[in-house]
Protein backbone atom coordinates (compact mmCIF):
# COMPACT_ATOMS: atom_id res chain seq x y z
CA UNK A 1 0.00 0.00 0.00
CA UNK A 2 1.44 3.51 -0.77
CA UNK A 3 -0.26 5.04 2.00
CA UNK A 4 -1.42 3.75 5.32
CA UNK A 5 -5.41 2.73 5.12
CA UNK A 6 -7.89 3.80 7.46
CA UNK A 7 -9.14 0.04 8.67
CA UNK A 8 -13.39 -0.31 9.93
CA UNK A 9 -13.59 -3.83 11.75
CA UNK A 10 -16.94 -4.93 11.83
CA UNK A 11 -17.83 -7.84 13.99
CA UNK A 12 -20.66 -9.57 14.29
CA UNK A 13 -21.79 -12.62 17.39
CA UNK A 14 -22.46 -15.88 15.87
CA UNK A 15 -23.21 -15.01 12.70
CA UNK A 16 -23.46 -18.32 9.96
CA UNK A 17 -21.87 -17.70 7.18
CA UNK A 18 -24.99 -18.35 4.95
CA UNK A 19 -26.90 -15.99 7.18
CA UNK A 20 -26.39 -12.86 4.32
CA UNK A 21 -28.10 -12.39 1.41
CA UNK A 22 -25.01 -11.90 -0.59
CA UNK A 23 -25.02 -15.54 0.43
CA UNK A 24 -27.62 -16.18 -1.77
CA UNK A 25 -30.27 -16.32 1.45
CA UNK A 26 -33.59 -15.13 0.17
CA UNK A 27 -34.87 -15.74 4.40
CA UNK A 28 -33.68 -12.13 5.28
CA UNK A 29 -32.57 -8.89 4.14
CA UNK A 30 -28.75 -7.62 4.60
CA UNK A 31 -28.50 -4.33 2.88
CA UNK A 32 -25.04 -3.08 4.92
CA UNK A 33 -23.24 -6.61 4.40
CA UNK A 34 -24.12 -6.83 1.01
CA UNK A 35 -23.00 -3.32 -0.11
CA UNK A 36 -19.41 -4.38 1.56
CA UNK A 37 -19.35 -7.71 -0.74
CA UNK A 38 -20.81 -5.38 -3.67
CA UNK A 39 -17.63 -3.09 -3.58
CA UNK A 40 -15.30 -6.20 -2.45
CA UNK A 41 -14.81 -9.33 -2.09
CA UNK A 42 -16.65 -12.37 -0.10
CA UNK A 43 -14.52 -15.70 1.17
CA UNK A 44 -16.75 -18.83 0.68
CA UNK A 45 -14.40 -20.69 2.51
CA UNK A 46 -13.81 -18.42 5.72
CA UNK A 47 -13.70 -20.26 9.29
CA UNK A 48 -13.05 -19.50 12.34
CA UNK A 49 -10.21 -20.59 14.50
CA UNK A 50 -12.43 -22.18 17.63
CA UNK A 51 -16.50 -21.96 17.47
CA UNK A 52 -16.53 -20.11 20.79
CA UNK A 53 -16.30 -15.80 21.78
CA UNK A 54 -13.08 -15.10 23.91
CA UNK A 55 -11.09 -17.88 22.26
CA UNK A 56 -12.40 -17.22 18.56
CA UNK A 57 -11.25 -13.28 19.42
CA UNK A 58 -8.45 -13.96 20.94
CA UNK A 59 -7.52 -15.24 17.89
CA UNK A 60 -8.58 -11.82 15.99
CA UNK A 61 -6.46 -10.03 18.16
CA UNK A 62 -3.52 -11.61 18.56
CA UNK A 63 -3.31 -13.35 14.66
CA UNK A 64 -2.85 -17.09 16.96
CA UNK A 65 -4.51 -20.09 17.96
CA UNK A 66 -6.12 -20.33 21.11
CA UNK A 67 -4.52 -22.47 22.32
CA UNK A 68 -0.86 -20.90 21.66
CA UNK A 69 -2.51 -17.92 24.35
CA UNK A 70 -4.10 -20.18 26.73
CA UNK A 71 -7.70 -18.83 25.58
CA UNK A 72 -9.77 -22.43 25.54
CA UNK A 73 -12.81 -20.96 27.61
CA UNK A 74 -14.67 -18.02 28.19
CA UNK A 75 -14.76 -17.42 31.83
CA UNK A 76 -11.98 -17.23 34.08
CA UNK A 77 -12.07 -20.62 35.03
CA UNK A 78 -8.46 -23.24 35.00
CA UNK A 79 -8.22 -23.32 31.39
CA UNK A 80 -9.44 -20.59 29.94
CA UNK A 81 -9.72 -16.69 30.70
CA UNK A 82 -11.42 -13.87 29.59
CA UNK A 83 -9.52 -12.97 26.59
CA UNK A 84 -8.90 -8.62 27.91
CA UNK A 85 -7.95 -10.23 31.96
CA UNK A 86 -5.90 -12.29 30.25
CA UNK A 87 -2.18 -12.01 31.24
CA UNK A 88 -0.42 -11.97 27.91
CA UNK A 89 2.04 -10.35 26.49
CA UNK A 90 0.49 -6.71 25.50
CA UNK A 91 3.05 -6.65 22.36
CA UNK A 92 1.17 -9.34 21.07
CA UNK A 93 -2.15 -8.02 20.33
CA UNK A 94 -2.85 -5.90 17.17
CA UNK A 95 -4.34 -2.39 18.64
CA UNK A 96 -0.72 -2.74 20.85
CA UNK A 97 0.82 -2.95 17.42
CA UNK A 98 -1.02 -0.56 15.12
CA UNK A 99 -0.63 2.38 18.23
CA UNK A 100 2.93 1.99 18.09
CA UNK A 101 2.70 2.74 14.69
CA UNK A 102 1.15 5.76 14.87
CA UNK A 103 -2.70 4.62 14.43
CA UNK A 104 -5.40 5.62 16.91
CA UNK A 105 -7.07 2.73 17.75
CA UNK A 106 -10.81 2.93 18.84
CA UNK A 107 -13.34 -0.07 20.22
CA UNK A 108 -16.91 0.24 20.58
CA UNK A 109 -19.29 -2.87 21.82
CA UNK A 110 -18.71 -6.39 23.12
CA UNK A 111 -15.65 -7.44 24.95
CA UNK A 112 -14.38 -4.18 26.17
CA UNK A 113 -11.05 -3.46 26.65
CA UNK A 114 -9.66 -1.89 29.42
CA UNK A 115 -10.67 1.61 29.77
CA UNK A 116 -6.39 2.93 31.06
CA UNK A 117 -5.23 2.43 27.45
CA UNK A 118 -3.37 -0.71 28.45
CA UNK A 119 -4.04 -2.33 25.16
CA UNK A 120 -3.77 0.15 22.30
CA UNK A 121 -7.14 1.25 22.25
CA UNK A 122 -9.55 4.12 23.28
CA UNK A 123 -12.85 2.41 24.37
CA UNK A 124 -15.52 4.74 22.72
CA UNK A 125 -19.06 2.92 24.23
CA UNK A 126 -19.37 -0.52 26.35
CA UNK A 127 -21.98 -3.31 24.81
CA UNK A 128 -25.40 -2.39 23.02
CA UNK A 129 -25.61 -2.65 19.42
CA UNK A 130 -27.46 0.62 19.03
CA UNK A 131 -24.78 2.36 21.08
CA UNK A 132 -22.20 1.03 18.87
CA UNK A 133 -23.79 2.48 15.88
CA UNK A 134 -23.82 5.91 17.40
CA UNK A 135 -20.41 6.16 18.40
CA UNK A 136 -19.12 4.61 15.54
CA UNK A 137 -20.60 6.93 13.57
CA UNK A 138 -20.12 10.09 15.58
CA UNK A 139 -16.36 8.79 15.44
CA UNK A 140 -16.22 9.06 11.93
CA UNK A 141 -17.89 11.73 11.28
CA UNK A 142 -15.76 13.63 13.74
CA UNK A 143 -12.01 15.04 12.86
CA UNK A 144 -9.52 12.75 12.30
CA UNK A 145 -5.90 13.74 12.56
CA UNK A 146 -4.38 10.36 11.18
CA UNK A 147 -4.63 6.38 10.29
CA UNK A 148 -7.16 4.94 12.53
CA UNK A 149 -8.32 1.10 13.22
CA UNK A 150 -12.13 1.60 14.29
CA UNK A 151 -13.50 -1.67 16.00
CA UNK A 152 -17.61 -2.40 16.06
CA UNK A 153 -17.98 -5.00 18.15
CA UNK A 154 -21.98 -6.30 17.99
CA UNK A 155 -23.19 -8.46 19.93
CA UNK A 156 -25.84 -9.61 17.68
CA UNK A 157 -27.32 -12.85 16.23
CA UNK A 158 -25.90 -14.20 19.91
CA UNK A 159 -29.15 -12.69 21.70
CA UNK A 160 -30.79 -16.14 19.95
CA UNK A 161 -29.33 -18.01 22.94
CA UNK A 162 -31.75 -15.94 25.01
CA UNK A 163 -34.46 -16.22 22.59
CA UNK A 164 -34.22 -20.08 22.92
CA UNK A 165 -33.76 -19.95 27.00
CA UNK A 166 -36.98 -17.54 26.55
CA UNK A 167 -34.97 -15.31 28.54
CA UNK A 168 -35.19 -11.24 27.89
CA UNK A 169 -32.91 -10.36 24.59
CA UNK A 170 -30.30 -7.41 25.59
CA UNK A 171 -30.65 -5.97 22.20
CA UNK A 172 -34.46 -5.74 22.03
CA UNK A 173 -37.40 -8.15 20.98
CA UNK A 174 -38.26 -9.50 17.56
CA UNK A 175 -41.90 -10.05 18.24
CA UNK A 176 -43.86 -12.96 17.42
CA UNK A 177 -43.15 -15.29 15.38
CA UNK A 178 -45.36 -15.39 11.56
CA UNK A 179 -47.76 -18.41 10.71
CA UNK A 180 -46.18 -22.25 10.00
CA UNK A 181 -46.00 -21.19 5.99
CA UNK A 182 -44.30 -17.89 6.18
CA UNK A 183 -41.24 -19.50 8.71
CA UNK A 184 -38.01 -20.50 6.79
CA UNK A 185 -37.74 -23.87 5.76
CA UNK A 186 -35.23 -26.52 7.88
CA UNK A 187 -32.25 -26.86 6.52
CA UNK A 188 -31.82 -30.10 4.44
CA UNK A 189 -29.04 -31.16 6.95
CA UNK A 190 -31.23 -30.82 10.40
CA UNK A 191 -31.60 -34.63 10.99
CA UNK A 192 -29.43 -36.49 13.19
CA UNK A 193 -26.49 -38.31 10.81
CA UNK A 194 -25.54 -41.97 11.37
CA UNK A 195 -22.23 -42.84 12.62
CA UNK A 196 -21.79 -39.36 14.48
CA UNK A 197 -19.47 -38.44 17.02
CA UNK A 198 -21.36 -39.63 20.52
CA UNK A 199 -19.66 -36.54 22.59
CA UNK A 200 -22.24 -34.01 20.49
CA UNK A 201 -25.54 -35.40 21.94
CA UNK A 202 -23.88 -36.13 25.50
CA UNK A 203 -22.63 -32.69 25.38
CA UNK A 204 -26.40 -31.48 24.26
CA UNK A 205 -28.24 -33.61 26.69
CA UNK A 206 -26.17 -32.61 29.84
CA UNK A 207 -26.07 -28.77 29.13
CA UNK A 208 -30.14 -28.41 28.96
CA UNK A 209 -29.48 -24.97 30.71
CA UNK A 210 -27.98 -23.89 27.10
CA UNK A 211 -29.76 -25.73 24.51
CA UNK A 212 -32.54 -28.73 24.93
CA UNK A 213 -33.36 -30.41 21.59
CA UNK A 214 -35.37 -32.45 23.04
CA UNK A 215 -38.89 -32.06 22.15
CA UNK A 216 -38.79 -29.30 19.86
CA UNK A 217 -41.06 -29.52 16.87
CA UNK A 218 -40.53 -28.85 13.75
CA UNK A 219 -42.53 -25.77 13.91
CA UNK A 220 -40.06 -24.72 16.54
CA UNK A 221 -37.22 -25.20 14.80
CA UNK A 222 -38.25 -22.92 12.02
CA UNK A 223 -39.70 -20.00 14.52
CA UNK A 224 -36.05 -20.07 15.72
CA UNK A 225 -34.70 -19.87 12.41
CA UNK A 226 -36.85 -17.04 11.36
CA UNK A 227 -35.77 -14.91 15.06
CA UNK A 228 -32.14 -15.85 14.13
CA UNK A 229 -32.42 -14.54 10.44
CA UNK A 230 -34.28 -11.41 12.43
CA UNK A 231 -31.52 -10.98 14.81
CA UNK A 232 -28.97 -10.87 12.21
CA UNK A 233 -30.60 -7.76 10.72
CA UNK A 234 -30.89 -5.51 13.72
CA UNK A 235 -27.39 -6.23 13.51
CA UNK A 236 -27.18 -5.14 9.82
CA UNK A 237 -29.17 -2.22 10.63
CA UNK A 238 -25.99 -0.93 12.39
CA UNK A 239 -23.67 -2.02 10.06
CA UNK A 240 -25.28 -0.21 7.35
CA UNK A 241 -25.44 3.02 9.39
CA UNK A 242 -21.74 3.30 10.39
CA UNK A 243 -21.16 2.87 6.33
CA UNK A 244 -23.07 5.51 5.51
CA UNK A 245 -20.92 7.41 8.20
CA UNK A 246 -17.87 6.43 6.68
CA UNK A 247 -19.51 7.21 3.17
CA UNK A 248 -20.55 10.92 4.76
CA UNK A 249 -17.54 11.74 6.06
CA UNK A 250 -15.75 10.76 2.62
CA UNK A 251 -13.42 8.14 4.25
CA UNK A 252 -14.94 5.39 2.14
CA UNK A 253 -12.14 6.00 -1.00
CA UNK A 254 -8.89 5.39 1.81
CA UNK A 255 -10.48 2.94 4.40
CA UNK A 256 -10.06 -0.75 4.47
CA UNK A 257 -13.36 -2.19 5.67
CA UNK A 258 -13.88 -5.66 6.92
CA UNK A 259 -16.57 -7.36 7.96
CA UNK A 260 -16.80 -10.78 9.79
CA UNK A 261 -17.82 -12.74 12.91
CA UNK A 262 -16.70 -14.92 15.67
CA UNK A 263 -18.20 -17.88 15.30
CA UNK A 264 -21.28 -19.64 13.33
CA UNK A 265 -24.47 -20.66 14.68
CA UNK A 266 -25.91 -24.80 14.37
CA UNK A 267 -29.12 -22.75 13.01
CA UNK A 268 -30.72 -26.09 12.87
CA UNK A 269 -28.29 -27.73 10.89
CA UNK A 270 -27.95 -31.61 12.82
CA UNK A 271 -30.96 -30.17 15.47
CA UNK A 272 -28.10 -28.09 17.07
CA UNK A 273 -28.64 -24.43 18.20
CA UNK A 274 -25.40 -22.88 19.85
CA UNK A 275 -21.63 -23.08 18.77
CA UNK A 276 -19.06 -25.56 20.03
CA UNK A 277 -19.02 -28.31 17.64
CA UNK A 278 -17.43 -28.47 14.57
CA UNK A 279 -19.95 -28.79 11.98
CA UNK A 280 -19.96 -26.43 9.08
CA UNK A 281 -22.67 -23.96 10.03
CA UNK A 282 -20.81 -23.09 12.93
CA UNK A 283 -17.32 -22.65 12.23
CA UNK A 284 -18.10 -21.28 8.58
CA UNK A 285 -18.23 -17.44 9.00
CA UNK A 286 -18.97 -14.38 6.92
CA UNK A 287 -16.09 -12.68 5.32
CA UNK A 288 -16.29 -9.67 3.46
CA UNK A 289 -13.50 -6.95 2.52
CA UNK A 290 -13.87 -3.77 0.70
CA UNK A 291 -11.43 -1.17 0.13
CA UNK A 292 -8.77 -0.05 -2.16
CA UNK A 293 -7.21 -2.47 -4.23
CA UNK A 294 -10.26 -5.00 -4.02
CA UNK A 295 -11.64 -6.16 -7.09
CA UNK A 296 -15.47 -5.23 -6.54
CA UNK A 297 -17.92 -7.98 -6.70
CA UNK A 298 -15.45 -11.15 -6.29
CA UNK A 299 -16.83 -13.99 -4.98
CA UNK A 300 -13.35 -16.26 -3.81
CA UNK A 301 -14.94 -19.82 -3.05
CA UNK A 302 -11.80 -21.70 -3.39
CA UNK A 303 -9.32 -20.75 -0.79
CA UNK A 304 -9.48 -21.65 2.89
CA UNK A 305 -9.28 -18.32 4.89
CA UNK A 306 -9.23 -18.16 8.76
CA UNK A 307 -10.32 -15.03 10.16
CA UNK A 308 -8.79 -15.39 13.24
CA UNK A 309 -5.31 -15.72 11.71
CA UNK A 310 -5.52 -13.83 8.63
CA UNK A 311 -6.90 -10.60 9.63
CA UNK A 312 -3.60 -9.52 12.00
CA UNK A 313 -1.79 -9.22 8.77
CA UNK A 314 -4.19 -7.99 6.42
CA UNK A 315 -4.17 -5.32 8.64
CA UNK A 316 -0.99 -4.59 8.73
CA UNK A 317 -0.29 -4.63 5.27
CA UNK A 318 -3.29 -2.39 4.73
CA UNK A 319 -1.41 0.07 7.29
CA UNK A 320 2.24 -0.48 5.80
CA UNK A 321 3.49 -2.05 8.77
CA UNK A 322 5.26 -5.07 9.70
CA UNK A 323 4.16 -8.27 10.43
CA UNK A 324 5.32 -9.66 14.18
CA UNK A 325 6.52 -12.98 14.03
CA UNK A 326 3.77 -14.50 16.43
CA UNK A 327 1.40 -14.51 13.71
CA UNK A 328 0.11 -17.83 12.45
CA UNK A 329 -1.97 -16.19 8.96
CA UNK A 330 -1.46 -14.27 5.37
CA UNK A 331 -2.32 -11.43 4.66
CA UNK A 332 -5.62 -11.76 2.48
CA UNK A 333 -4.97 -8.82 -0.47
CA UNK A 334 -2.85 -11.20 -2.76
CA UNK A 335 -6.05 -12.90 -3.11
CA UNK A 336 -8.56 -9.57 -3.75
CA UNK A 337 -7.98 -8.92 -7.21
CA UNK A 338 -7.41 -11.67 -10.60
CA UNK A 339 -4.41 -14.31 -10.92
CA UNK A 340 -5.54 -15.48 -7.21
CA UNK A 341 -5.58 -18.60 -8.32
CA UNK A 342 -1.75 -18.45 -8.52
CA UNK A 343 -0.99 -16.85 -4.99
CA UNK A 344 0.91 -19.30 -2.97
CA UNK A 345 -1.48 -20.12 -0.15
CA UNK A 346 -2.17 -22.68 2.19
CA UNK A 347 -3.29 -26.22 1.74
CA UNK A 348 -5.19 -26.99 5.14
CA UNK A 349 -6.40 -25.47 7.80
CA UNK A 350 -7.12 -26.45 11.46
CA UNK A 351 -10.07 -25.34 13.48
CA UNK A 352 -10.04 -26.43 17.61
CA UNK A 353 -12.77 -26.69 20.07
CA UNK A 354 -13.35 -27.98 23.50
CA UNK A 355 -17.23 -28.60 24.04
CA UNK A 356 -18.52 -27.12 27.31
CA UNK A 357 -15.02 -26.61 29.39
CA UNK A 358 -16.48 -24.49 31.43
CA UNK A 359 -18.85 -26.26 32.77
CA UNK A 360 -16.93 -29.60 32.62
CA UNK A 361 -14.09 -28.60 35.38
CA UNK A 362 -12.59 -25.98 33.18
CA UNK A 363 -10.42 -27.69 31.37
CA UNK A 364 -9.71 -27.81 27.57
CA UNK A 365 -8.23 -31.32 28.03
CA UNK A 366 -11.80 -32.25 28.19
CA UNK A 367 -14.28 -32.82 25.60
CA UNK A 368 -11.88 -31.19 22.96
CA UNK A 369 -12.16 -31.84 19.34
CA UNK A 370 -10.30 -30.87 16.16
CA UNK A 371 -11.40 -30.53 12.37
CA UNK A 372 -8.48 -30.48 9.14
CA UNK A 373 -10.12 -29.10 6.05
CA UNK A 374 -7.86 -29.92 2.55
CA UNK A 375 -8.96 -29.80 -0.49
CA UNK A 376 -13.11 -30.60 -0.32
CA UNK A 377 -11.78 -33.18 2.72
CA UNK A 378 -12.98 -32.22 6.33
CA UNK A 379 -11.35 -34.35 8.94
CA UNK A 380 -12.58 -33.94 12.53
CA UNK A 381 -11.61 -35.47 15.54
CA UNK A 382 -13.03 -35.13 19.41
CA UNK A 383 -11.22 -36.70 22.74
CA UNK A 384 -13.40 -39.46 23.33
CA UNK A 385 -16.91 -41.61 22.79
CA UNK A 386 -17.90 -43.78 19.74
CA UNK A 387 -17.31 -42.29 16.04
CA UNK A 388 -15.22 -39.91 17.49
CA UNK A 389 -13.69 -39.41 14.00
CA UNK A 390 -15.83 -37.79 11.30
CA UNK A 391 -14.50 -37.49 7.76
CA UNK A 392 -16.69 -35.66 4.80
CA UNK A 393 -16.20 -34.91 1.37
CA UNK A 394 -17.99 -31.57 1.69
CA UNK A 395 -18.01 -30.88 -2.40
CA UNK A 396 -20.47 -33.98 -2.46
CA UNK A 397 -21.96 -33.92 0.91
CA UNK A 398 -21.84 -30.33 1.92
CA UNK A 399 -24.71 -31.17 4.36
CA UNK A 400 -22.00 -33.69 6.29
CA UNK A 401 -24.60 -36.52 6.59
CA UNK A 402 -22.27 -39.18 5.80
CA UNK A 403 -19.33 -40.50 8.19
CA UNK A 404 -17.06 -41.80 5.86
CA UNK A 405 -14.44 -42.56 8.25
CA UNK A 406 -16.29 -45.66 9.19
CA UNK A 407 -15.71 -46.78 5.43
CA UNK A 408 -12.62 -49.26 5.38
CA UNK A 409 -12.34 -47.88 1.90
CA UNK A 410 -10.92 -44.79 3.43
CA UNK A 411 -8.17 -45.61 5.44
CA UNK A 412 -5.65 -44.29 3.20
CA UNK A 413 -7.50 -40.71 3.52
CA UNK A 414 -7.94 -41.32 7.37
CA UNK A 415 -4.66 -42.00 7.84
CA UNK A 416 -3.65 -39.04 5.67
CA UNK A 417 -5.74 -36.30 7.61
CA UNK A 418 -4.17 -37.91 11.17
CA UNK A 419 -1.08 -37.25 10.01
CA UNK A 420 -2.15 -33.44 8.68
CA UNK A 421 -3.16 -32.88 11.94
CA UNK A 422 -0.43 -34.62 14.17
CA UNK A 423 2.29 -32.25 12.21
CA UNK A 424 0.15 -29.07 12.99
CA UNK A 425 -0.51 -30.00 16.84
CA UNK A 426 3.41 -30.27 16.74
CA UNK A 427 4.10 -27.47 14.83
CA UNK A 428 1.60 -25.39 17.52
CA UNK A 429 2.64 -27.06 20.29
CA UNK A 430 -0.84 -28.21 20.72
CA UNK A 431 -2.22 -30.53 23.30
CA UNK A 432 -4.66 -32.17 21.67
CA UNK A 433 -4.09 -36.10 21.60
CA UNK A 434 -5.00 -37.24 17.80
CA UNK A 435 -6.58 -40.41 17.13
CA UNK A 436 -3.27 -43.67 16.73
CA UNK A 437 -1.21 -40.74 18.16
CA UNK A 438 -3.11 -40.48 21.65
CA UNK A 439 0.12 -42.94 23.75
CA UNK A 440 2.88 -41.36 21.64
CA UNK A 441 3.62 -38.86 24.05
CA UNK A 442 6.12 -39.94 27.20
CA UNK A 443 4.48 -37.75 29.38
CA UNK A 444 0.63 -38.83 28.87
CA UNK A 445 0.04 -42.93 28.84
CA UNK A 446 -2.98 -44.87 29.68
CA UNK A 447 -3.33 -43.14 33.20
CA UNK A 448 -3.85 -40.09 32.08
CA UNK A 449 -5.97 -41.06 29.39
CA UNK A 450 -8.16 -42.77 31.55
CA UNK A 451 -8.65 -39.87 33.89
CA UNK A 452 -9.63 -37.38 30.79
CA UNK A 453 -11.71 -40.03 29.98
CA UNK A 454 -13.25 -40.47 33.19
CA UNK A 455 -13.91 -36.64 34.12
CA UNK A 456 -15.97 -36.59 30.87
CA UNK A 457 -18.51 -39.88 32.43
CA UNK A 458 -17.09 -42.08 30.56
CA UNK A 459 -15.54 -44.70 30.77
Amino acid sequence: MSEPLNILWLITDQQTAGAMGCAGNEWLSTPGMDSIAARGIRFDRAYCTYPLCSPARGSLLTGQYPHQIDCNANSPVKGGRFFWHRDFPRESLLTNHLSQHGYRCVWSGKDMPPEDGSCGVELLSPWGDVQVGDKLSEFLRGPQDGPFLAVGALVNPHNICEWARQCTTMEGDVGDPPALAELPPLPSNHDFTEYEPEIIRAIQNHATYAFDPRGVSEEEWRQYIWAYYRMVEMADTQVKRILDALDEAGLADNTLVIFTADHGDGCAAHRWNQKMVLWEEVIRIPMLMAGPGIEPGRVDASHLVSNGLDTFPTVCEAAGVPVPEHVEGQSLFPLCTAGAENVDWRKELVVETALNAERDGGSPLRNSGRAVLRGNMKYSAYSWGRYKEQLVDLEADPGEMTNLAVDPANKGTMAEMRQLLENWRERTDDFFRVPGHEMMSPEGGWAELAEIRAGSGQN
